[in-house]
C-alpha cells in the first residue's frame, strides 16, 4: 500500500535541515526518502513537554493511479476546529489519546512503515499506540 506513519518531535529549523533519510541517530528521518519515492503517510509532529503540541501532516501518495494519490493536508490535532475554544492538553497521555483516535480513523490504519523518533517518548508512545486494538504495522 506504500503508506507510513511517523511521530517526530516539533523542532527548530536547524534540526529540520539536519534531518535526512541517510542521517544517523537523531538526524535519521526515513519519511523524507519515502515521500520522494511516492509513498504517502501521516506525520505527527509532537512536543511531549508542556505546552503539549501535536500537528498532523498527511502526505498523499504519488504511486499508482490518481485514485491513490492525494494532496498534502495539515491539522492541529489538539485544536482541530478553528471555531472551537482551545482547551488545555494536560498530559502527554491525553495527547497520545488524540493521536491514537485520529490514527485509527485513517483510511490506512495499518501502515507499511512505522517510524518513531527517539525524542518522542518511544516506550510510552509504542505502549499507548499499540495496545488499544489489533492494528499493527505490516
Amino acid at each position: 500500500s506504500h503508506v507510513f506513519l511517523a511521530l517526530k518531535p516539533t523542532g527548530s529549523r536547524e534540526w529540520a535541515r539536519a534531518s535526512s533519510c541517510l542521517g544517523s541517530e537523531l538526524d535519521y528521518d526515513p519519511t523524507l526518502c519515502l515521500t520522494k519515492a511516492g509513498w504517502g503517510g501521516h506525520v505527527y509532529s509532537v512536543n511531549v513537554h508542556p505546552p503539549f503540541r501535536a500537528e498532523l501532516r498527511i502526505f498523499g501518495r504519488g504511486l499508482g493511479d490518481s485514485t491513490q494519490s492525494g494532496h498534502s493536508t495539515y491539522m492541529d490535532v489538539l485544536h482541530p476546529y478553528p471555531h472551537q475554544e482551545r482547551g488545555d492538553t494536560l498530559s502527554v497521555e491525553h495527547m497520545f489519546y488524540k493521536i491514537d483516535f485520529l490514527w485509527r480513523q485513517a483510511n490506512e490504519p495499518s501502515p507499511d512503515v512505522f517510524f518513531l523518533h527517539p525524542a518522542v517518548h518511544n516506550c510510552h508512545a509504542v505502549e499507548y499506540l499499540f495496545t488499544g486494538a489489533p492494528l499493527k504495522p505490516k
